[in-house]
């Protein structure tokens, strides 16, 4: 199914070069109205600005537009809109929901953002700006400040006559939320409920008082895992007064989930947190630079150790060929470890409470992998290494211990870097690999020193 999605979008933009380059407009046009607009938003993503702006400009209604921008890529956006005049950005802004014009505005230069602020229809205006008072990566931020919402002292007749007459208003009605006579939120009815108890019922004594709420300061990944832990298709948004101001609607959350699980990636392989596909390649090279930086200076810690060392190495060459294999070995227990950690952080399963009994877990795991290759790697240097008898001991112990340790740095940091609100990602990447490095050195070197006495 990829395969085939991907073979259609390379059609779509072969196609459109080639219907561009020919200046074959209406059938470029014919085209753009038959093709879906997370298609069309795909398409534009691999044509160059130029292009980008001559396609879009086709589209043949603002309605559509509103749609293929709601798809396309962040970095795509500016590109767009900034060959477009400024009434036009507005018709389009018109037929998109608020939330999603006040995101698209901060990817925008502020003159042109403010220009088109001042433009816009005072109601939406209004609207934007006040979800860009809120963090962009808060509930407040992602929400959609249209949603529905019926005074508890309603009957269930009145609520579904007002259903009728203004539902086709809101993006979407999932649930009836209840409010009181201050707007605060108080209850929420599912429309089946609603639909199957008697109209001269008030909405108070049919509602359920137990709501699943977000405020609006709350992380957008917080909000994402309450979606997903209790199965909803939206979620309120109140302040801290309890007043109902907005919803979060499960395709926002699609949204949440695909961007932190790219950021948390992104930074388990210490490239930052912004996917350098979008990025020039001077900033791709700013952007790997100090976390290549941090393993660079790992390495030369590393290094200095073994150089104390060095007389030691000369008495037994043949350790020098067992130091890359140990410190492989570390390093990948310490990221595995790390990951699932990170994972569990980021889902909920792993909670600071649960501390000792997560690293109690790991320890386990990582002391049964250490034991298994520490006998095997061990064994096998015993055999080949008749003239030093204690050596496969050295190996194997040296084995053991650093994938032991390794396991219980790779669940320890991410938990660490929770607790002090970091990124826990950000353990997985040369933390990681500079603390199990250099423990795995200074293991090995006074292993050997130990039992071997050179």
């Amino acid at each position: 199914m990829q395969l085939a999605q991907a073979e259609k979008i390379k059609l779509l933009v072969e196609t459109s070069k080639k219907l561009l380059r020919r200046q074959a407009v209406p059938h470029l046009k014919n085209l753009i109205d038959k093709t879906h607009a997370s298609d069309v938003a795909l398409m534009l993503h691999h044509l160059d600005p130029k292009e980008k702006q001559a396609v879009f400009s086709f589209i043949k209604s603002s309605h559509i537009q509103a749609d293929v921008l709601s798809e396309m890529e962040e970095g795509d956006i500016p590109l767009v809109l900034e060959g477009l005049e400024t009434e036009k950005v507005c018709r389009i802004f018109k037929e998109m929901s608020s939330d999603d014009v006040a995101d698209i505005l901060t990817l925008l230069p502020e003159p042109m953002s403010s220009e088109i602020l001042k433009l816009m229809e005072a109601a939406q205006s209004e609207e934007v700006e006040d979800l860009l008072q809120y963090e962009e990566d808060s509930a407040g931020g992602i929400m959609d400040p249209q949603f529905f919402a019926l005074d508890e002292n309603m009957t269930v007749g009145e609520a579904i006559q007002k259903l009728q007459e203004e539902s086709s208003e809101q993006e979407m009605v999932f649930y009836i939320y209840v409010v009181n006579s201050i707007g605060q939120l108080v209850g929420v009815i599912s429309l089946r409920q609603l639909l199957t108890v008697k109209p001269q019922k008030k909405l108070s004594e049919i509602m359920s008082t137990d709501v699943i709420r977000v405020t609006t300061h709350e992380d957008q990944e917080e909000v994402a895992k309450l979606v997903s832990q209790y199965n909803i298709l939206a979620v309120p948004v109140v302040d801290e007064n309890n007043k109902l101001v907005g919803i979060v609607t499960v395709d926002d959350v699609i949204d949440v989930m695909r961007e932190e699980a790219t950021e948390d990636i992104l930074k388990m392989a210490s490239v930052g947190n912004v996917d350098v596909l979008d990025l020039s390649s001077l900033k791709s090279v700013r952007a790997r630079f100090p976390w290549l930086l941090a393993s660079f200076l790992s390495g030369l810690v590393a290094l200095s150790i073994i150089g104390k060392f060095q007389s030691t190495i000369g008495k037994m060459a043949v350790l020098s060929g067992f130091i890359p294999i140990i410190l492989g070995m570390g390093g990948n227990v310490g990221t595995q470890t790390s990951a699932v950690i990170v994972r569990g952080l980021a889902t909920g399963r792993v909670v600071l409470d649960q501390l000792w009994k997560v690293l109690f877990k790991e320890l386990k795991v990582g002391g049964v992998l250490a034991l298994l290759y520490g006998v095997v790697l061990g064994f096998g240097v015993q055999l080949i290494s008749g003239e030093h008898p204690r050596l496969g001991i050295v190996v194997g112990t040296s084995l053991f211990l650093v994938m032991t340790i390794a396991a219980v740095l790779g669940a320890f940091l991410p938990i660490i870097f929770k607790k002090f609100q970091f990124d826990p990602a950000l353990a997985t990447g040369p933390f990681i690999t500079t603390a199990i490095d250099v423990v795995s050195t200074l293991i090995f070197f006074n292993l050997v020193h130990l039992f071997l006495h050179i």
